[in-house]
């Protein structure tokens, strides 16, 4: 793969790492009700994630 063809994946991996972490509960994955620590966690790098690959891939 290519430079700008990884950073937009890793955009989408961390967009959908953010989504889930979002619905967890919905979905009836998550362990406690509200958001955990662990869905906390999982929306940061997923963010980060979109933010890296985002800014990698339009960077120029």
């Amino acid at each position: 793969m290519k430079g700008k063809q990884t950073s937009l994946l890793i955009a989408i991996i961390g967009l959908i790492v953010l989504l889930l972490s979002i619905f967890l509960d919905e979905i009836g994955i998550g362990s406690t009700p509200g958001y955990g620590l662990v869905q906390i966690a999982g929306m940061v790098v997923g963010a980060v994630m979109i933010i890296y690959g985002g800014y990698k891939a339009f960077k120029n």
